[in-house]
């Protein structure tokens, strides 16, 4: 017989082949903890590590999340949170009939901010729309407060709004640099941190975000030391 007839394994070679081909795109496309950070990446090169990346998806959601539901909750919050837009647009030339449009728009971006930042492929997205809103939001409380615009801040739907101050705007380009940290870091190579590490991550987020939402809160319980 010698090589006139190929043995049984080398019939069988081209099976082996077509079989590893198959597999491949499915071992490729498998569902992964990582798919769910793919938007939170790091390699040895990366500007942001996968913790910035998580961190900065939970604080920005966490506050957008919280600033929606605000100004949503109810009619009376909602029409306060419009009212008070009033002083800021005028500082910066938008006159009276843009109120409605202005607060229709900003509270819907809010709205689709904190769930686009929830889910892997709509991450840069939603961190792109963060930086819009708070470059707008800022550049308008910087015109205000040059202006000396008297003014209440209801960021946050709050029924008695503070009186705006330099705070606020501090506040906002904190955000600012977070969503901006969050945006580079999301073009990185995909990674997470371990487990542990996210927990502690996910914990310094919410921690954060819930420090700068109740701002004036802590603003007027400690101011009166100080005084």
């Amino acid at each position: 017989m010698g090589d006139c007839c190929p043995s049984p394994p080398d019939l069988l070679q081209p099976l082996y082949k077509s079989a590893a081909r198959v597999q491949a795109p499915t071992a490729r496309f498998r569902p992964t903890w990582d798919d769910h950070a793919a938007a939170c990446g790091v390699g040895s090169a990366s500007v942001g590590p996968p913790e910035i990346c998580l961190f900065t998806r939970v604080a920005i959601g966490v506050v957008f999340a919280a600033a929606a539901f605000g100004k949503l909750r109810d009619a009376q919050a909602w029409h306060a949170f419009a009212d008070s837009l009033l002083p800021v647009l005028g500082a910066v030339g938008i006159g009276r009939g843009a109120r409605r449009p202005v607060a229709v728009a900003l509270a819907a971006a809010e709205a689709a901010i904190a769930p686009a930042l929830l889910f892997p492929p709509s991450v840069t997205a939603g961190f792109l729309m963060a930086d819009v809103v708070l470059v707008a939001l800022g550049g308008g409380l910087a015109r205000a407060l040059y202006a000396g615009v008297r003014a209440e801040c209801r960021c946050f739907g709050t029924r008695a709004g503070s009186p705006l101050a330099a705070r606020h705007l501090v506040r906002t380009m904190a955000l600012l640099l977070v969503a901006v940290s969050g945006t580079v870091a999301s073009w990185a190579a995909p990674a997470l941190p371990d487990l542990v590490p996210a927990l502690a991550v996910v914990g310094a987020g919410l921690v954060s975000a819930l420090l700068l939402v109740v701002l004036d809160d802590l603003f007027a319980l400690f101011a009166p030391m100080g005084s």
